[in-house]
């Protein structure tokens, strides 16, 4: 039986350990002539070596075993036998040569059949010991360590008490029953964040005494799209359980094994969503596409209730379409609180079958003099191979660390209007649209297609549908959405007469969203919209706008004219287009070779804008590349 578990453990080892070819350099081989106990054996030294005897008792570092007569330590013991029996070995020492009871300390090298492996390491694998690093002996210990956690996740040995699956409800009500053990523990999950040392901490709602999660930076980073995706789900994670006075209860995860998060979104019936458009002071929309017409309700409430007790007590029902085919939803929320943040998420029934979305958030207005945040993208299209960079910018945004309130999306959507794009766009955002309402304008490839007006429910506007233009007001913030893609002279000037209309109040922030750059430096679409640099251009400078957002040129451009920002922000996942060697004249800054959105912040001391890059096109390829592309500041108008 020990054979077969050492071979299936060799199996696991390929992927988690590193087996070296040869022994270290420096190491001394010897051969095990006693197994003393699971971390403690006795060697005949091959070769004559200063400092050291013939003969040596050895204990292994960086690991703890099981002492004789405890639990496992004879199967630690054994264990450690098969491996090494009959087999050279090399010992390779630390800086510290031996311990208080003049035993040899050394790392113990065996050949198996990936190559070299630590002793140490496959006993941690097994669950046969526990990992203990004695200064200032440490080689290894984050390798060690993380031996030890695929362990505890697979509830090996020693930590075989985490096969049992306990709700957070149960560890809190005897917590000194299970600090220092290793558990696996199921909660929902409420909310997570990034702390300055790089960890991600991800908090239970509705617990007792504050159980949370804290995620190695890495970890979080390769899971932040699906942390989000998360929110209001359960999530199982496995450990041991420690205790932190201040903040609670806590395990420590680095490595994927430990934590299991739900099914991906989204998940049949749901075909797009939930997300949420429209918002306004007192109301705001949830919206939602499943396979086929079901009857539903949105469960809503404050987010600070949900984190604390997991709940969703106020609820608005959706009745079952008469018709066959995808059906979807923009269902209206009224009556809310202004300035406040709500948490909400959609259940379908069908039967006796029900389907529970995750958690995502929107927020009310705020009144006027209230910082108002938002992130703004553009062009994220389609693409045919390769990793895909709209969710690479979607899920970036989605862990965005600013509580924003909007996302604005200056056109160019999808490649086609048709299913399998509006598919992909939507699976791609899946985790950003839970973040907040989504209000998109037209781009060329939208095709001005009736899938785009039944997609999205935008502010009060006008042309068709009256969301061919819209305009939101938000605090004293407006953000005025027009479309270039008309044909008609006429719907030019009704744009400029809305524009005109809706910007008459006392804003603090102006801002407007198109798709086509009035200004560009592109190397094709340069300089611009000549059209609108006549018709539209003297309005912005008169009403005072403080920035335009448009796309359709794949790059970042910065760009001053008569007082009015024009930025390009076609960064969003299409494929990257070059900028002119020439710049346009008021040109600040321009990148051609990022993906990126932008994030604004409006504050009492001015505009905040901070362009966030995410991946760069690197000789074809796409390399992610966090960083700050530009940042400056608007005064108050």
């Amino acid at each position: 039986m020990l054979t077969k578990l050492w071979g299936l453990l060799l199996i696991v080892a390929v992927g988690t350990c590193i087996a070296m070819a040869q022994p270290p350099a420096g190491s001394v081989a010897a051969r095990i002539t006693r197994w003393v106990d699971g971390d403690t054996v006795e060697v005949r030294l091959l070769d004559a070596v200063p400092g050291l005897g013939s003969w040596e008792r050895v204990r292994l570092l960086g690991i703890d075993a099981p002492e004789l007569g405890e639990r496992w330590a004879t199967e630690a013991t054994r264990f450690l036998r098969e491996m090494t029996m009959g087999k050279t070995v090399h010992l390779e020492l630390d800086r510290q040569v031996r311990d208080t009871h003049s035993r040899l300390l050394a790392h113990v090298w065996v050949e198996g059949g990936s190559g070299w492996l630590l002793t140490g390491e496959e006993l941690l694998l097994a669950g046969l010991a526990r990992t203990l690093f004695i200064p200032p002996n440490a080689v290894y210990q984050s390798q060690f360590q993380r031996a030890q956690r695929l362990a505890q996740a697979f509830c090996r040995g020693l930590w075989q008490t985490a096969c049992v699956i306990l709700d957070v409800d149960d560890v809190e009500a005897d917590p000194v029953s299970y600090v220092t053990d290793a558990v696996s523990v199921r909660f929902v999950l409420g909310y997570w964040e990034k702390r300055s040392d790089g960890r991600w901490v991800l908090h239970a709602a509705g617990s007792r005494y504050g159980f949370h999660v804290i995620l190695t930076p890495e970890l979080g980073t390769d899971l932040e799209g699906d942390l989000v995706r998360s929110l209001g789900r359960s999530v199982i994670v496995r450990g041991v359980l420690g205790w932190l006075d201040r903040r609670g209860p806590f395990v420590e995860v680095d490595v994927a094994e430990q934590i299991e998060l739900p099914e991906g979104w989204p998940a049949l019936p749901f075909v797009h969503g939930p997300y949420s458009g429209a918002p306004a002071s007192t109301e705001a929309t949830v919206s939602w596409t499943a396979e086929r017409p079901l009857s539903g309700r949105v469960e809503y409430g404050p987010w600070e209730t949900f984190v604390a007790s997991a709940s969703l007590k106020l609820t608005q029902e959706h009745a079952q379409g008469s018709f066959s085919g995808r059906e979807t939803v923009h269902l209206r929320l009224h009556g809310l609180e202004p300035g406040t943040r709500y948490a909400y998420r959609v259940v379908l029934d069908e039967d006796t079958a029900s389907w529970t979305s995750p958690v995502g958030t929107f927020a009310t207005a705020p009144v006027a003099g209230e910082p108002v945040a938002f992130v703004v993208i553009a062009d994220t299209q389609w693409q045919w191979d390769g990793v895909n960079r709209i969710q690479l910018v979607g899920d970036a945004l989605a862990t965005d660390p600013t509580p924003f309130q909007f996302i604005l999306h200056a056109g160019d959507l999808v490649e086609s209007p048709i299913p399998r794009y509006w598919d992909h766009l939507f699976a791609s955002l899946s985790g950003a649209l839970l973040r907040a309402p989504f209000l998109p304008v037209l781009g060329n490839h939208e095709r001005n297609s009736v899938t785009y007006y039944r997609a999205f429910d935008l502010p009060p506007g006008g042309g068709q549908e009256g969301k061919r233009w819209w305009a939101l007001e938000f605090g004293d913030v407006i953000v005025v959405g027009l479309d270039t893609n008309v044909t008609r002279p006429q719907e030019f000037h009704d744009q400029i007469e809305f524009v005109r209309e809706r910007m008459s109040g006392d804003f603090a922030c102006r801002f407007v969203i198109f798709h086509h750059p009035v200004f560009s430096s592109d190397a094709i679409y340069g300089p611009g919209g000549e059209g609108l640099q006549v018709l539209w251009h003297p309005v912005f400078v008169e009403l005072g706008v403080d920035i335009v957002f448009s796309g359709h040129a794949h790059n970042y451009e910065r760009i001053e004219r008569d007082g009015v920002i024009y930025l390009v922000v076609g960064g969003g996942g299409a494929t990257l287009r070059p900028l002119a060697e020439e710049r346009l004249e008021g040109t600040q800054v321009g990148h051609d070779d990022r993906h990126f959105y932008v994030r604004v912040v409006t504050a009492v001391d001015g505009i905040h804008v901070e362009v966030i890059a995410v991946a760069r096109q690197l000789d074809g390829d796409v390399v992610l590349s966090p960083g700050l592309l530009d940042t400056f500041t608007l005064p108050r108008k």
